[in-house]
């Protein structure tokens, strides 16, 4: 309520999933058949369960899930990771701000796995920026034999603010051997060229969807005081941290009487060149292990790619 009745400027992402209509409304486009063919459907669960098998081995898995939405894409990644590697016993964690959409999720897949002893299930509301404050899901004890794999899909990656910090502090719990997977979208450009980029990108080929307009225009119009009407436009952030990424920025124009208006960014996501992310995580303790291409024929370019802490190198 205070950031939309300020002047104006940036939403914080987190802010778009809280209410229970702005989560009602990302759940109704996480589960149309656009986003479930070219996003769940096409998720290499399979290869990224393989890939998991060879690095840990037969040790025990924390699965600890950030931002997981309405947690489907989850679930079902854990369903592949048991099924493939007969494990004794999972824990999954499933950490989101928003209490609608955690509610959700943990029902899901408390559901899915109501019959399965081996899987413990546990909801944790709350920021996964703060990741570092949750010692429920960094205590180990010394002789554990678990390792922790963060996941973050959806291209939750996109909505962040500043990758690198993000890996750097979120992740500062990791212990040796944990691993980190996230999926990306391809940038389809990545000379950093505005017109190119404009050129080759989708997003700029029409209006915003409807769906997106309705999800991204609610929170304005429920409590935005004054507002009448509401415009969006897609543009263009190529002042990113990571070579060759851009941005694309969903803004929100609100008129008010008056012929007043205040523009709000309501919604970011990313385009990346993967390579950057494998530079970025190698210089911050993390060896790229994997990068497995999205499965589905959409011509959208996607994959997702599979992170181990390293071990401390000895100082001599």
């Amino acid at each position: 309520n205070q950031q939309i009745n300020g002047s104006g400027g940036t939403i914080e992402q987190t802010y778009v999933y809280l209410d229970p209509q702005s989560a009602l409304d990302w759940i109704s486009i996480s589960n149309s058949p656009r986003y479930v063919a070219a996003i769940r459907e096409s998720l290499p669960y399979g290869a990224v369960a393989k890939k998991l098998r060879e690095v840990i081995g037969n040790a025990g898995i924390d699965l600890i899930a950030l931002g997981p939405g309405d947690g489907k894409s989850e679930v079902r990644l854990v369903q592949q990771i048991h099924e493939d590697g007969e494990r004794p016993n999972m824990r999954f964690y499933l950490l989101d701000a928003s209490q609608p959409l955690l509610s959700r999720a943990f029902k899901h897949a408390v559901d899915t796995f109501s019959d399965d002893p081996g899987i413990f299930v546990c909801g944790i509301q709350g920021n996964f920026h703060h990741l570092s404050r949750y010692a429920q899901l960094h205590y180990t004890p010394a002789r554990s034999h678990r390792r922790r794999v963060y996941v973050m899909l959806g291209n939750t990656i996109g909505n962040l603010e500043h990758e690198p910090h993000f890996f750097q502090s979120a992740f500062s719990g990791a212990a040796p051997g944990d691993l980190l997977l996230f999926d990306v979208d391809y940038a389809f450009a990545t000379s950093g060229d505005p017109d190119e980029i404009r050129s080759k990108e989708p997003a700029f080929r029409g209006p915003v969807r409807d769906e997106h307009q309705r999800w991204l225009g609610g929170p304005i119009k429920r409590y935005c005081q004054d507002a009448q009407s509401v415009d969006f436009d897609i543009r263009l952030d190529t002042n990113r941290p990571l070579t060759g990424s851009y941005g694309l920025q969903f803004v929100a124009t609100v008129n008010f009487p008056g012929k007043r208006t205040k523009e709000f960014c309501m919604h970011q996501v990313r385009r990346y060149e993967p390579n950057a992310l494998v530079r970025c995580l190698r210089g911050l303790g993390w060896d790229n292990v994997g990068v497995f291409p999205f499965t589905g024929s959409e011509s959208r370019p996607r994959g997702l790619l599979m992170f181990r802490k390293q071990l401390p190198k000895l100082k001599h």
